[in-house]
């Protein structure tokens, strides 16, 4: 209420018989511009009314008042009062002061509770009130004060309640203040804020207050919570759109710890202290809520050869203005299927680093690898104050690259001789043994060579006791890819060559590979004949495809009128890795 409209409706209550705070002037009713006044008539001592504990109703719906000198006249003796003024310093009609912390009290306590319409609450301000800022015979506890409470029949319990009015005054009087804070923000939007309320003099809480919270993002939302018991209350809430906001929350409607009064134009009536008086205080905290920007990445090939240079390409969308770091680009591999590729420590085999100043479509630095399969990469963009962190998932098929070795023509394998004294394979030069080969069931136990071919015929190597592993071939341990090894049946004597016993080898015969100081386990899965003139089956020369063994000699010897001999079928062993 405006001090204006309260000081027309103190005109208005007095202008109609009133009530008096003490025996000197006793109006003959309670009754005023129908409102009804809230509290106890005192009578005298031959039954008349002589006072009055409680408050005073104003008219036109304005706010309850309470006396404040109640061995002045009555309010109707005014002559009309001023506007309702702040009252910063305040003495009693003996003419002592009244100290800072009891007029604090009495404010607090007129206005979180003189707007009661329980007739013993009522009476409760009224004593508590007198006793903080008149005293003397109308100190809690005094005379004056007792003989008020018991003309009303209730005095103990009105008495109990002025006593709880008065401590929570001392606890809880003094301004306000409000926290909000503790908030956290979930990658999500999601915003969990706290607001604390407590006394700005004690600190101590201050429950059941109504807290009302704009939510950021949402002009016009607003939650209301009530502090609890501890002061406190939670809100929780969804911002869409990333950006930075303000957390704001305002408590109104508080118990002001400040004193109104109206003063009469007659100086011998009573003044008049303003109940219900409220505040407000108001806190903010700033969030921010971050962008979630979006990776998409291809790799720059998607089939290369060992040792040849690929990178990845990265698009990056949805990133806040002022973005700056440093994306790290792993590769991970090798696997034989893309879905056996994981993105982890134990896989990563190439880490490169590029700068990301922004939205925009980025290349990495170039790698390159050695050993044949898939491989995948995995790009991490860091977070910053203003955008999450970015990823995607491992092993996209736009993100795996396979390195295989390049395609090559099954090349002609003559591992057999003609008693003509014409050889049939050009001999190999000398090589350096690579690796060893041991093929249990048909006895073979042969050093391998690393051999070319040579228009189109691999080069065997011209010892028959050795074998000959083809250079364009996987390497045995890769995960992709024939391994070809090759040998003579026979010498042009007809001698038992390498792979003279091939033929006894059955389907889950082992073979064993020993290179590097490591040894490689296969199991036989197929064998079979194919005539020599005609090419020998890709399948046997695969670069790609479950790694295996292909082991090929000649077969079907057959002796000529002239007491020579050759041999008309090639013969193809093929194994498995055993995991």
């Amino acid at each position: 209420m405006t001090p204006r409209r309260l000081l027309r409706t103190l005109v208005l209550a007095v202008a109609a018989p009133s009530l008096v705070c003490a025996s000197a002037q006793a109006p003959a009713t309670a009754q005023r511009a129908g409102h009804q006044a809230v509290g106890y008539k005192i009578p005298t001592a031959s039954g008349q009314h002589g006072g009055w504990i409680g408050s005073y109703q104003t008219s036109n719906g304005g706010p309850k008042v309470y006396c404040a000198d109640p061995l002045k006249r009555g309010p109707s003796f005014a002559g009309g009062y001023s506007s309702p003024r702040l009252v910063s310093h305040w003495k009693r009609v003996s003419g002592k002061p009244v100290g800072p912390a009891a007029l604090r009290r009495a404010g607090w306590i007129l206005s979180a509770h003189g707007e009661t319409e329980s007739k013993k609450r009522a009476a409760a301000v009224d004593t508590a009130v007198h006793a903080l800022m008149t005293r003397g015979a109308y100190g809690f506890g005094r005379s004056r004060s007792d003989q008020r409470l018991r003309a009303t029949g209730h005095g103990r319990e009105i008495k109990g309640l002025a006593r709880q009015m008065l401590g929570a005054s001392k606890r809880l009087s003094g301004p306000a203040r409000l926290y909000v804070g503790a908030t956290t923000v979930t990658d999500d939007g999601g915003v969990s804020a706290m607001v604390r309320l407590t006394s700005r003099r004690t600190g101590r809480p201050i429950a059941g207050a109504k807290v009302r919270v704009r939510l950021p993002g949402r002009p016009g939302s607003e939650l209301t919570k009530v502090t609890g018991n501890d002061g406190t209350a939670h809100v929780s809430f969804t911002v869409r759109n990333p950006g930075t906001y303000q957390v704001r929350a305002a408590a109104r409607d508080l118990a002001s710890s400040r004193v109104w009064v109206a003063e009469p134009h007659d100086r011998r009536a009573q003044r008049m202290l303003v109940a219900g008086r409220t505040e407000q205080v108001r806190a903010a905290d700033t969030v921010t809520i971050k962008a979630h920007p979006q990776l998409s990445t291809m790799t720059s090939d998607f089939d290369v050869t060992p040792g040849t240079v690929f990178r990845d390409i990265v698009r990056v969308t949805g990133l806040e203005p002022g973005y700056h770091r440093t994306a790290v680009a792993e590769l991970y591999g090798p696997a034989r299927q893309r879905a056996q590729l994981r993105c982890d420590k134990q896989t990563v085999v190439r880490r490169v680093r590029f700068t990301v100043d922004g939205n925009g479509t980025y290349r990495t630095p170039p790698v390159k690898v050695h050993r044949p399969g898939r491989y995948t990469w995995l790009v991490r963009l860091p977070g910053d104050a203003r955008n999450v962190g970015a990823t995607h998932r491992c092993a996209t098929r736009s993100e795996t690259t396979l390195v295989r070795k390049r395609w090559y023509a099954p090349p002609t394998i003559d591992a057999g001789y003609t008693v003509s004294g014409r050889a049939d394979a050009v001999p190999a030069r000398a090589h350096r043994r690579a690796a060893w080969v041991e093929v249990p069931a048909a006895r073979i136990v042969a050093g391998a060579a690393l051999v070319g071919a040579s228009h189109g015929t691999m080069d065997l190597p011209g010892d028959v006791d050795r074998l000959g592993w083809l250079d364009r071939s996987a390497r045995p341990g890769d995960l992709i890819g024939s391994t070809v090894i090759a040998g003579h049946v026979s010498d042009r004597s007809d001698d038992p060559g390498a792979m003279w016993n091939l033929t006894d080898v059955h389907r889950g015969n082992r073979v064993r590979v020993h290179r590097g100081g490591e040894t490689f386990t296969y199991r036989v899965f197929a064998k079979d004949r194919y005539p020599r003139s005609r090419a020998l089956p890709h399948r046997a020369f695969a670069t790609t495809g479950r790694h295996k063994i292909a082991l090929i000699s000649c077969t079907d010897r057959v002796r000529t009128s002239g007491g020579g001999f050759h041999y008309t079928d090639n013969i193809v062993v093929l194994a498995r890795a055993v995991p």
